[in-house]
């Protein structure tokens, strides 16, 4: 087994445990023992627990935002970019849940300068959003009267679903994404008419 396989594991583990028990919850021992290792081979792979936390909330943090942005560049439409931001955004949360939630929820247990930084990457984030939907309202698409309230609402949809959306369940993940986009073009004031996909 390859080192950077057995380090995927490892975070793969934290992540569960993380997501299951909180970060102070969780022991070196505890992650260790869902892999079927001594604790005091997991430094073989990684720094410390605090590591693992910084990891797992950075990776996070990162990913959404590129995917973000990639999405948003395929089209000059600010209403589609939109659409396809947000689309990005809410799958994003159904697929990375576990990931999500600890993003969320930990940034308190981080150290600095990890902290500071991550609550830079996502105050970026929100700026984007931010900066989408003042587009939007500039060219006369869309008619919400703050767009700071518009962005962190919208922001939170998508946090919302990972705490109960599951893969198996009686709505799929492109039904959701569809419904949830006409959801935040109305939080904007903003036509929902277009077609998009529901795969």
């Amino acid at each position: 087994m390859t080192e950077p396989s057995r380090a995927r594991e490892i975070r793969e583990a934290a992540t569960e445990l993380f997501y299951e028990r909180g970060y102070h919850g969780t022991s070196m021992r505890e992650i260790a023992a869902r892999l079927n290792m001594r604790a005091p081979s997991l430094y073989n792979h990684l720094n410390s627990k605090q590591q693992l936390l910084v990891d797992i909330i950075e990776g996070d943090v990162a990913l959404i935002t590129r995917e973000f942005e990639d999405a948003t560049a395929t089209t000059d439409d600010v209403i589609e970019k939109f659409r396809r931001g947000f689309e990005v955004h809410v799958r994003h949360h159904m697929r990375y849940a576990h990931e999500s939630k600890i993003a969320m929820t930990e940034v308190a247990a981080l150290e600095e300068p990890a902290q500071s930084q991550v609550k830079e990457m996502r105050r970026h984030y929100t700026e984007l959003w931010r900066t989408l939907i003042e587009n939007a309202v500039a060219e006369g698409r869309a008619s919400t009267q703050s767009t700071n309230l518009a962005a962190y609402a919208i922001i939170d949809m998508g946090i919302g679903i990972a705490r109960w959306f599951r893969p198996d369940g009686p709505v799929s993940e492109g039904t959701l994404a569809g419904t949830y986009c006409d959801f935040a073009l109305s939080v904007i004031g903003a036509d929902s008419s277009p077609t998009r996909s529901r795969t």
